[in-house]
């Protein structure tokens, strides 16, 4: 009994393999904006900045928690 029950639950698992997912390519931001007519005018007020994700904002420096010693970090 116990055999047929692994065997059952052997195959709902394979079984689950074969539902497919159907993929549908959505329109990208830029092409919704340019449809709209506002791509220009969004482009200006939000330039292009590749750097903006590095600039430190906060007053917390970072730190790497990998390199200090269990008695040196900070409280949570």
């Amino acid at each position: 009994m116990m055999k047929w029950l692994l065997v059952l639950s052997a195959l709902v698992a394979f079984a689950e393999c074969f539902h497919k997912i159907p993929l549908i390519k959505g329109k990208t931001a830029r092409e919704a904006l340019q449809e709209k007519g506002i791509w220009e005018e969004f482009r200006k007020e939000h330039p292009y900045n590749p750097m903006a994700k590095f600039y430190q904002s906060g007053t917390e420096s970072m730190t790497n928690d990998a390199d200090v010693s269990p008695d040196q970090r900070p409280p949570l």
